[in-house]
């Protein structure tokens, strides 16, 4: 047989060594063949591993060099020493190494194991069989199972190249680069033990070669599960389950490691049961490691993830390309993991659960970092008004009757249309209490105590859309509307003052068919255009409303361009701690079940985010991970969140105001709502992106030592470009931008307190 027939492989696919015992004819011929050739580098060192062993069978005898040299030439008396043990042959390093034979080279190799591991433990191990699933992680793990000879054979599945960016956490060289990562470790293992049997599964595994992993040869003892594939990391276990085989695995954040025993647990469910309803089909879809995230958080654990996992997991895809790992935790977590594979196999552990070796937490100073301040909410909060103090200033200031009296009936009817008006965050800042024939809008400065709405313009707003659906309601019924805002100057907290009185001829405005089907639309847009004509009648809805404008984009480019500034404007919010607190604590709304209805807030359905977008903001809502965030100069991951919907948008609108005033927010507020409703006549979708409108009020009304200089001159620079996009905004007062687009109907839409919750009556 010559050489090429004896390897059996070509080029990148050999993974294993040759081995020559000269006693053998055969082996001899081609041990010259291959020393014959100037390239090989011949590494005999077979003495000084014999004068090793010679140490080691005689454990109690404190030789001398001279004494070693005696007892050598006594070992090696009438032997061929070149004949003696095995020489190896590397064919991928073009190396041929003497060492000793099987037995010896094992015992003497495993020697400084005793007693951490018997002899006895030791042979125990020779046994076993281990499989490794993804050698990123897996590749630690199957080096140390083999230094420390763990098993007798290894049964490696990884269909992946050697990339540079791998080499920050596997133990290879860069002239590996481009080699597959099953033959890079099967060889590494090889260049430590020979003899350790190692089989490779360079397609991976998958469904058609997973009986032979598992039992070709024998059956696995055990499964080191470390795959990227989340189908395979599912159908592994299944299997395992199926043959009542342990699975580790070691997700190298925290240093935390799985344990599953099946074979004393066969009911047991996988991944311990957080994998509980997944569609397998569904996984198998996954490519990017942006839409894996929500699964892997959700095996991980977002709660007991490390906090600059959780952060950097935000720039995935903006800044990073996929999560990161250290060459620190793989290694250790190698160490762990063949730690507590040994110990299974020797029948030292039995547990099922997840352990963690957070080094962080064990070795770190005494101070606490990472806390956000924020604003103490109390401070936005005026004491609570008292119905007994409203009463007595209205009682005192009311001495004749205006109006006509609402049946029940009616200010039922009346009342209904007016909770169902839009507000920020869907915070419903109102109360209502009707007395004398006169409907009261009272301001619940519980509902809007936020650090963003300090000058209560977003609230002012949101009472004008109320305002214009009592109009529009109440004119539906034949009614005629009249209101004065902020009725007693010394009381802010009744914002408005409304009569009534019955009216036959008053016009029918078709707006007040739309008061119950408008809504907040976040899905994505068709980057339809829309025709000028619409968005003209859009604007001559806005214009009745005295003072009141309405301007749009259509162009693509300039799209694009007020995305961009949105999206930043975003991503600020999200990083200012206040702004973070406000949307977090006071805002966003998680239910804790798929049918819980959530009346009050934000309703996190209602965003229509992609699964790991919704994983991001939950991610998002720790402190420590803004404070990350904010140390690294990073969080570009919260602009997709709005630029990829609002480049998708078939026009921008922007409603103004003559100038800011606590009264031109409201009476803007009834433009809104006009716009609103006239978008929703022409099924056109509606979605607020006021956020640097708010936030250019905020800075320049007072409010600027709230933000810090790189916030200011930020915000600033971008309100800028917003001014170029839409010059009016250099005469005029911003007061609501807005996407308009074509889409389905939202998933989920935001509910309401029913009216009676938010209505008062007088002792």
């Amino acid at each position: 047989m010559n050489l090429n027939a004896k390897l059996q492989y070509n080029g990148n696919e050999i993974f294993k060594p040759l081995f020559f015992r000269l006693v053998n004819t055969e082996d001899k011929v081609l041990f010259e063949e291959i020393i014959k050739n100037p390239n090989i580098q011949v590494f005999d060192n077979i003495l000084p591993q014999i004068k090793e062993l010679i140490k080691y069978k005689n454990p109690s005898v404190k030789f001398t060099d001279e004494q070693v040299e005696n007892e050598l030439q006594k070992y090696i008396c009438n032997k061929n020493i070149t004949e003696y043990g095995v020489w190896v042959f590397y064919p991928w390093s073009n190396r041929i190494v003497h060492i000793l034979d099987r037995e010896e080279f094992v015992a003497l190799r495993t020697s400084r194991n005793q007693y951490k591991i018997t002899p006895e433990e030791q042979t125990l191990l020779r046994s076993k069989k281990i499989g490794v699933i993804g050698l990123s992680v897996g590749q630690s793990v199957a080096l140390t199972l083999a230094m420390e000879r763990t098993c007798a054979e290894l049964r490696l599945a990884d269909f992946d190249d050697l990339e540079l960016t791998n080499l920050n956490r596997i133990r290879t060289g860069i002239h590996n680069l481009g080699l597959l990562k099953v033959y890079i470790t099967a060889r590494e293992i090889a260049e430590i033990d020979p003899f350790i049997e190692v089989k490779c599964f360079p397609e991976g595994l998958n469904e058609e070669n997973m009986n032979a992993f598992f039992l070709e040869g024998g059956k696995l003892d055990l499964l080191v599960e470390e795959s990227d594939g989340f189908d395979i990391k599912i159908l592994s276990r299944y299997k395992a389950k199926e043959l009542q085989v342990p699975v580790i695995m070691e997700s190298n954040d925290k240093c935390a490691v799985d344990v599953e025993r099946f074979d004393l647990e066969p009911d047991r469910e996988i991944l311990h049961g957080k994998v509980r309803g997944l569609n397998i089909e569904r996984l198998k879809q996954l490519k990017s490691t942006e839409d894996k995230i929500p699964y892997i958080l959700n095996i991980l654990g977002i709660e007991t993830s490390s906090s600059r996992l959780k952060a950097s997991l935000i720039e995935i895809g903006q800044t990073i390309t996929s999560w990161p790992q250290l060459a620190s935790s793989v290694t250790m977590g190698g160490g762990v993991t063949t730690d507590v594979i040994r110990r299974i196999l020797l029948g030292g552990f039995n547990s099922s659960g997840r352990y963690y070796v957070d080094i962080e937490n064990i070795i770190s100073d005494e101070n606490e970092t990472g806390k956000l301040e924020y604003y103490k909410t109390d401070d936005l909060i005026k004491p609570q008004f008292h119905l007994a103090d409203i009463e007595k200033l209205i009682k005192a200031n009311v001495s004749v009757k205006t109006g006509d009296a609402l049946s029940e009936e009616d200010l039922t009817q009346i009342l209904e249309a007016a909770a169902v008006a839009p507000s920020a965050g869907n915070n419903q800042p109102w109360k209502f209490l009707y007395e004398d024939n006169i409907l009261y809008l009272l301001h619940d400065q519980f509902a809007t105590a936020t650090w963003a709405d300090k000058l209560y313009n977003i609230t002012y707003i949101s009472f004008g859309t109320l305002i214009e659906n009592i109009i529009l309601q109440a004119g539906k019924m034949n009614i005629r509307t009249s209101y004065s805002l902020f009725p007693f100057k010394e009381n802010t907290e009744i914002v408005a003052a409304l009569t009534f009185y019955n009216d036959k001829n008053i016009k029918q405005d078709y707006l007040s068919d739309y008061i119950y089907t408008r809504c907040t639309n976040r899905k994505k847009g068709d980057n339809s255009l829309v025709d000028k004509t619409i968005l003209e009648k859009i604007k001559e809805h806005v214009v009745e409303i005295p003072g009141a404008d309405f301007s749009y984009l259509q162009n693509a480019t300039d799209i694009e361009a007020l995305a961009k500034i949105v999206s930043i404007t975003e991503r600020i919010r999200f990083l200012n701690p206040n702004c973070h607190n406000d949307f977090f604590s006071k805002e966003l709304k998680w239910p804790s079940n798929e049918n819980e209805q959530i009346l009050e807030g934000l309703d996190i359905r209602t965003l229509e985010l992609k699964k790991s977008d919704e994983t991001g903001i939950k991610v998002a809502s720790d402190p420590v991970i803004i404070d990350l965030l904010i140390k690294w100069g990073k969080g570009k991951g919260f602009e997709k969140l709005s630029y990829d919907s609002i480049r998708t948008s078939s026009a921008i609108g922007l409603i103004t105001m003559p100038i800011y005033s606590s009264e031109n927010w409201i009476t803007g507020g009834r433009a809104v709502e006009r716009a609103w409703l006239a978008a929703t006549h022409h099924n056109l979708a509606i979605q607020p992106i006021s956020a640097p409108l708010f936030f250019n009020i905020q800075i320049n009304n007072g409010g600027a030592s709230d933000y810090n200089d790189k916030e200011k001159e930020e915000l600033n620079y971008w309100y800028d470009k917003l001014k170029d996009l839409f010059p009016e905004l250099n005469l005029r007062a911003g007061l609501f931008l807005f996407r308009i687009f074509q889409s389905s109907p939202p998933t989920i839409r935001s509910l309401r307190n029913n009216y009676k919750e938010l209505y008062l009556k007088f002792a």
